[in-house]
């Protein structure tokens, strides 16, 4: 099967989880459609490697979400200026703020 019917079949079904994970990551809703589209980016690119006789479809995806929200983080904290502020751009009440490191992502 290709990279489309594999995502299709088994991502598809499973999007909300996908986003649910992704939001559990993203502290911040203002960056979480961003953020979920590169997700949504990444898995398709691996999805090949998911093996559904070794791992359950949903621990797959929390791993792989998780993953691809570090990697987003990492890529971020290594191309931003000291003026950059994209914690608290549009930082609200209702707004968490996203965490700049994988560190302050467990932590938090």
């Amino acid at each position: 099967m290709n990279n489309t019917e594999l995502f299709n079949l088994y991502i598809v079904p499973n999007i909300k989880y996908a986003k649910h994970v992704t939001q559990y990551f993203v502290h911040n809703n203002f960056y979480v459609d961003d953020v979920f589209n590169d997700v949504l980016i990444h898995i398709f690119l691996y999805i090949h490697t998911y093996n559904p006789k070794q791992s359950n479809i949903r621990a797959w995806l929390y791993v792989a979400v998780r993953n691809s929200v570090y990697r987003q983080i990492g890529k971020y904290n290594n191309d931003t200026s000291p003026t950059d502020d994209f914690r608290t751009y549009g930082d609200t009440d209702s707004h968490k703020q996203l965490p700049m490191s994988a560190e302050e992502l467990k932590s938090g």
